[in-house]
């Protein structure tokens, strides 16, 4: 747990928030363009969300390898 504090878990928050979110959109339909539209780019900004969270830690990890 020590270590997730270390990182910038802000984006974990992110990706838990817009997972819940595309799944709330199953729930809910929210009106305008295509429900599809809305639950898809909630989870392509989860994913996006993780993949940056992974590229800063292992960077962060590979730079004091390095050293």
């Amino acid at each position: 747990m020590e270590s997730i504090k270390k990182t910038p878990y802000i984006f974990l928050f992110f990706v838990l928030g817009s997972f819940t979110l595309s799944a709330l959109n199953d729930k809910i339909k929210l009106p305008g363009l295509h429900p599809y539209l809305y639950e898809d780019s909630f989870k392509m900004i989860g994913i996006i969300c993780r993949l940056t969270y992974h590229y800063i830690v292992c960077l962060k990890v590979l730079r004091n390898t390095i050293r």
